[in-house]
């Protein structure tokens, strides 16, 4: 069992981005990482769902760009850990418009470019097999039923966006959620602990 301490820890990062496909595990991992590093805060790098369905394509980016630039100049806290970003966005376009997807890549990649330090920035990949993440929506989610390929699909996409950002030098980790919650926050836990 993963020894839980009381006493905060530092983070390496200033800002940490999750993503993954829906059911991963990113909400949780952030609301329990920033329980675990001191100043942590967890915002929402997308619009929320209700402001998603009424803005344009354009005023999406625009606020989420506006969420991360704000993150990265509030000095009252040490972290923010966004539950999903940009990304996100870019990911659902290239899912929707698949013959764009080499322009929503460096849209995402130049907005992120733009208003993030790279130095303080980790993006992190939460992974799971399509059959887990079907059954995590199950469980948590309204959505009863998914396609099989849709779901391997949205995976396979944000592998795509991941596998672009590091070849931009963008510092990335892959954290694979097969083996429960449990090793899931384990395995966050060490890539972010700063042990200077």
């Amino acid at each position: 069992m993963f020894d839980h301490e009381t006493a905060k820890k530092r983070c390496k990062y200033r800002l940490v981005i999750l993503e993954g496909a829906q059911a991963v595990g990113k909400t949780t991992l952030a609301s329990y990482a920033m329980e675990r590093f001191e100043n942590g805060v967890v915002l929402r790098g997308i619009p929320t769902s209700r402001l998603l369905e009424s803005f344009t394509e354009e005023q999406k980016w625009a606020e989420s760009k506006r969420i991360m630039v704000s993150a990265s100049e509030d000095n009252d806290y040490r972290t923010a850990f966004f539950d999903r970003s940009i990304i996100s966005l870019a990911a659902y376009r290239m899912r929707k418009y698949p013959s764009q997807k080499d322009m929503y890549l460096c849209k995402a990649a130049e907005e992120i470019d733009t208003c993030l330090d790279k130095a303080r920035l980790l993006v992190v990949l939460l992974e799971s097999s399509p059959e887990t993440c079907l059954q995590r929506k199950a469980r948590n989610y309204s959505i009863l039923e998914s396609p099989l390929a849709d779901v391997q699909n949205e995976i396979d996409t944000y592998r795509a966006i991941i596998n672009f950002l590091e070849n931009r030098a963008y510092q990335t980790k892959r954290l694979n959620n097969e083996n429960g919650l449990n090793d899931l926050k384990k395995q966050f836990i060490t890539v972010l602990q700063d042990n200077d």
